[in-house]
């Protein structure tokens, strides 16, 4: 593997977390919660859904879906829209 494709692969992981903290803030809001309702709810520590929300934090998978639940939403895997090959 090249530098460039090793900086391609990571430029494509950090859009995809983007996208999923962009879809979490938007139902957030929908659902006309706070950041600090979400951290209670879910079980996390006060400020973790902001760092998360930020940029701040990576958040593990489970941490995800326990805020996912509180959302009543599900985690679901969808093929890509553009494929990229396996490297």
């Amino acid at each position: 593997r090249t530098h460039q494709s090793d900086q391609k692969t990571a430029l494509s992981r950090i859009g995809r977390a983007k996208n999923l903290i962009r879809a979490l803030r938007a139902e957030i809001a929908a659902r006309g919660l706070t950041q600090l309702e979400v951290d209670h709810r879910a079980g996390l520590g006060e400020g973790h859904c902001s760092a998360i929300l930020n940029g701040k934090r990576i958040p593990k998978i489970d941490t995800v879906q326990r805020i996912l639940d509180v959302l009543a939403l599900d985690l679901a895997f969808a093929p890509r829209e553009t494929v990229e090959p396996p490297q």
